[in-house]
């Protein structure tokens, strides 16, 4: 009888699980899959419950620098899934994961009309960081991107494609997508 409920709560629990699979995009994908570009500074993190104490989401809040596409508000606020609360942590492998004074070219689809999602959960997140030896400001793709090129590229640890790029030469690749795609 033992075998039999053991075997009875394995089926159940795997009819319950799920899973995510995230398909990267191209940089051109990213670029014209998103309703709001935006260049920014996280100026608070706040963590809360979702769906009734289900799981945590962080809520963001970002001052806007200047926008390559959308918006005109002075800040943005957007959710990504996972946080910390008391003794409780939620967590979403993959999900972006944001302190106060980051910088980032954020690039974000609309969910319901109001709410703003980062594009591909962490796919439309492009840190920004300051070269310590040059003091100019470069970003950073995510993992995920397979960088601004125009054809498909295969995801590769250490890829050139990674490399940081000047903060200019990358807003005028975000532009020049723009203008070839007709995103705007």
């Amino acid at each position: 009888m033992g075998r039999v409920l053991s075997f009875a709560a394995c089926v159940l629990a795997a009819s319950v699980a799920s899973a995510t699979v995230l398909v990267p995009a191209e940089f051109r994908e990213i670029v014209a899959g998103s309703e709001v570009i935006a260049y920014a500074r996280i100026i608070d993190v706040r963590p809360e419950w979702a769906e009734g104490r289900r799981w945590i989401d962080t809520v963001v809040t970002a001052d806007v620098m200047s926008y390559f596409k959308g918006g005109d508000e002075r800040t943005v606020t957007f959710k990504v899934p996972g946080g910390t609360l008391g003794r409780y942590r939620s967590v979403f492998v993959g999900a972006p994961v944001f302190e106060r004074g980051d910088e980032a070219v954020l690039f974000f689809k609309p969910r319901d009309g109001e709410t703003l999602n980062v594009f591909g959960v962490n796919q439309g997140v492009f840190r920004v960081r300051v070269d310590e030896r040059t003091g100019q400001r470069m970003v950073v793709p995510p993992v995920m991107a397979t960088g601004p090129a125009e054809t498909p590229q295969a995801v590769t640890r250490g890829a050139a494609e990674r490399k940081p790029l000047p903060f200019a030469e990358f807003g005028a690749r975000v532009r020049e997508v723009m203008a070839a795609k007709g995103a705007r």
